[in-house]
């Protein structure tokens, strides 16, 4: 079990994490956020790859900075921004992420094998990684946080580069995965997370303002989401006056998707809420650059 206590973390004087307290077991854990909430910095810490100002972060009891390579050992990272050597193929840069992990051997040749036929790349897998596409790139990457079968598995943006086809089967390869081992994944793209998820995390300038399991998160918002059929003309209206989600256009007519605490025109009928209309609740307000 993966714990965080009163966490605070500040960067080049920033305060960028207040107060984060989370508890992670065995499962699949959605940390949603805004570009600039404090997600990446947030797993840094738990991957103890920053010292953090004040609180703790605790792996089965023990802090986790107590335990160095005991804690690496069960831990899989991949980082928003992954690194690589571009003149090894797959396959050898996999080989020597595995070294630097301590596998070897048959052991390791079966763990590479299996993990470049899982995620595609297995026919080009001799091929030097110069060569292979951004989405491809990024499956080695997925690869190489899996090769040790770690406890905790730590993806920040893990589907960025991927085709629609590559993103299911990786939700499929978590969603298997977590049965056993915690898996934390970073996004903000919901639908990386909504169907596999146990819990959802949401971080918001650097301060978590929601967390649990989904079905009870999205209670918070029921009665907050409507659609209604309205004339084209009057888009701009609305789109002033709601938080519109989702425009569908229909001829000579808009159906509308919005979200409000307000009362509503009679054209607008509730219906059940999604974690993109949660998403934008709580995020609508916030840029990209805050």
């Amino acid at each position: 079990m993966l714990e965080v206590r009163n966490l605070f973390k500040a960067l080049n004087g920033n305060e960028i994490l207040k107060n984060i307290n989370l508890r992670f077991e065995t499962g699949v854990y959605g940390l949603l956020g805004a570009n600039g909430a404090g997600k990446t910095t947030l797993i840094k810490c738990l991957c103890n790859l920053y010292e953090i100002d004040s609180g703790s972060i605790l792996y089965n009891g023990i802090q986790i900075n107590h335990l160095k390579n005991n804690y690496f050992n069960s831990l899989g990272y991949l980082p928003q921004n992954f690194g690589y050597y571009q003149d090894f193929t797959a396959y050898d840069f996999l080989s020597y992420i595995g070294v630097l992990k301590g596998l070897e051997g048959k052991k390791l040749e079966h763990r590479i094998e299996y993990l470049l036929k899982e995620l595609g790349l297995y026919e080009k897998k001799n091929i030097r990684l110069k060569l292979y596409s951004g989405g491809m790139l990024r499956r080695v990457g997925i690869a190489q946080a899996l090769l040790n079968e770690p406890e905790i598995l730590i993806l920040d943006e893990p589907t960025a580069g991927l085709d629609p086809k590559e993103r299911i089967h990786l939700k499929n390869l978590l969603n298997q995965y977590g049965e056993k081992h915690t898996v934390i994944i970073s996004t903000h793209i919901v639908s990386d997370v909504e169907d596999i998820s146990q819990a959802i995390i949401l971080l918001k300038k650097g301060e978590i303002c929601e967390q649990g399991d989904l079905d009870v998160l999205l209670k918070k918002i029921e009665g907050f989401v409507y659609e209604g059929t309205v004339p084209k003309t009057q888009l701009d209206y609305f789109m002033n006056k709601y938080r519109v989600r989702n425009v569908y256009d229909l001829g000579n007519t808009i159906r509308i998707r919005i979200i409000t605490e307000d009362n509503v025109e009679k054209c607008f009928a509730p219906i059940e809420a999604t974690l993109n209309d949660l998403y934008l609740y709580y995020f609508d307000e916030v840029s990209e650059d805050d």
